[in-house]
């Protein structure tokens, strides 16, 4: 084989190890994206059946306008995105999401409307 020929084989190489490479990290990098909305859909959900127990009153189970004391009901506290937890106060609600795929957390508050509190939203690990 000639020089060239070797030349020519080792510069596909090189091209083709750095496409796989881009398409792997292109991958990983959508998976991460997919993961973070994911549990933003779930803050979401939570929120909602907080904002549906602080709107009932005390004798139908609810917080009778206050979130404290509301709990996440265990069908919401784990899917297979992942953990759920949240901190009230009387006209706030913090929900914070743990991935379930090790890529961190996403941290949102909601006001006494389930609105969301503006600047509120926070990420860690690989959703940053």
């Amino acid at each position: 084989m000639g020089s060239n020929q070797l030349l020519l084989i080792a510069l596909c190489l090189i091209v083709i190890g750095a496409s796989i490479r881009v398409g792997v990290n292109l991958f990983q990098a959508n998976s991460i994206d997919q993961d973070r909305i994911s549990l933003i859909n779930d803050i979401q959900s939570i929120t909602i059946n907080a904002l549906t127990y602080r709107t009932k009153t005390a004798n139908l189970g609810g917080g009778k306008g206050s979130y404290v004391g509301y709990k996440i009901p265990k069908k919401l506290v784990s899917n297979k995105d992942g953990t759920f937890k949240v901190s009230t106060t009387a006209n706030k609600i913090t929900v914070t999401a743990t991935s379930g795929s090790g890529n961190g957390t996403v941290a949102a508050a909601f006001d006494q409307d389930g609105k969301f509190v503006a600047k509120s939203l926070k990420y860690t690990g690989n959703f940053k």
